[in-house]
């Protein structure tokens, strides 16, 4: 099975490197002097295109198979985590230290306000019940001469 998945390697290579270095600057130049349509150009392409997709869809399967990229994986994104949980272990630090130079309140102290916010709505929908719904916004008096419109 590895013998024949390498001769497949070999036999995409080799029509990558036809396509690329003889069909299509030959196809190219037949386009050029009108001698050929653009098939030719666009078989020659298409041909080397899906021999160089067979050829890179192998070689990374064959990549992935291999213990040691397995390996080298894992390591990787396990320095990759660490480094991350450094970062915001310094992220949280220096963050801290900058809202407290900034007299910016912590999250306790706001959500503490919140609720005492919470708790005088609350006192303010009581006594508006206990008033009878009262309206509370003022009145507003019309003015005692209308105004006059005037022409633009």
């Amino acid at each position: 099975m590895a013998e024949n998945n390498v001769a497949n390697m070999m036999t995409d290579a080799m029509k990558v490197y036809k396509a690329l270095f003889f069909d299509l600057p030959v196809a190219g130049i037949r386009q050029g002097l009108g001698l050929t349509d653009d098939k030719e150009t666009a078989t020659s392409a298409w041909g080397g295109y899906d021999a160089m997709v067979r050829l890179t869809s192998q070689g990374i399967d064959n990549l992935y198979r291999t213990p040691q990229f397995a390996e080298a994986t894992a390591r990787t994104l396990d320095g990759f985590l660490r480094w991350q949980q450094v970062s915001n272990a310094l992220t949280r630090t220096a963050l801290t230290g900058l809202t407290q130079a900034a007299g910016l309140p912590s999250a306790n102290e706001t959500r503490a306000l919140q609720a005492e916010i919470r708790a005088l709505r609350e006192e303010v929908i009581a006594l508006r019940g206990a008033t009878n719904h009262r309206e509370v916004s003022p009145k507003i008096e019309q003015p005692s001469t209308p105004l006059k419109r005037v022409a633009a």
